[in-house]
């Protein structure tokens, strides 16, 4: 189930977070709370292991990025289509920066940031992904 799936499923239906409160109810904190077993010093793939108790591990979070290689886990970005991410403004991340998202699977998938714009009167940053 993607992340888009769950918002529209939850729009549509009036509520829908019966799966993802149960999830958190059922979940323990002390093996549940991180998407990965570990997180790298690198993100190649195959280094990122996921948690098998993390509680949205049913969820597709390949969207959202655990890793970029100027801030480790710091400073991520979502996806928002094939080619553009989204970022906080005072967050930001700077072109030639190497963004990586990694599969359900623990495959890294890295793209390098091309270029960024601010959108006016926000905190939102959009980049163009090479």
């Amino acid at each position: 189930m993607t992340v888009t799936a769950i918002f529209l499923a939850a729009a549509l239906s009036g509520g829908g977070w019966g799966d993802v409160d149960a999830a958190i109810a059922n979940a323990d904190p002390a093996k549940s709370l991180s998407r990965f077993s570990n997180y790298p010093a690198g993100a190649k793939s195959g280094e990122f292991m996921p948690n098998p108790h993390f509680w949205a591990k049913n969820i597709d979070l390949s969207c959202a990025s655990p890793w970029n290689d100027r801030f480790g886990q710091q400073r991520a970005g979502t996806l928002i289509s094939r080619r553009h991410i989204i970022f906080a403004k005072h967050w930001p991340l700077s072109p030639g920066t190497i963004v990586t998202f990694v599969d359900r699977f623990g495959m890294a998938w890295p793209y390098k940031l091309e270029k960024t714009r601010g959108i006016d009167n926000s905190d939102i940053m959009i980049g163009l992904l090479a």
